[in-house]
């Protein structure tokens, strides 16, 4: 990956629901909301030393994807 930026997306499922790996350049991850439990292994495996982390949080939705709580702020992991 050669400069990344992932901004005001709202993120579900999968293996790790946030993989952002051997990336170069600028790496930004910001104002995300993830399904809170809606992951495999976890929420996320990221090279966080590298990544521009910041405003992510974990939230639940209803059967439309509308956000409908914020259950609290998704830290960096890896």
């Amino acid at each position: 990956i050669m400069n990344a930026t992932v901004t005001d997306n709202l993120i579900m499922g999968g293996t790790y629901s946030i993989q952002l790996r051997n990336g170069r350049g600028r790496l930004v991850m910001r104002d995300n909301k993830l399904v809170d439990g809606s992951w495999v292994y976890g929420p996320v495996d990221s090279e966080c030393a590298k990544i521009d982390w910041s405003g992510n949080s974990l939230v639940t939705i209803d059967e439309q994807y509308r956000v409908t709580s914020t259950v609290g702020p998704l830290p960096c992991a890896g």
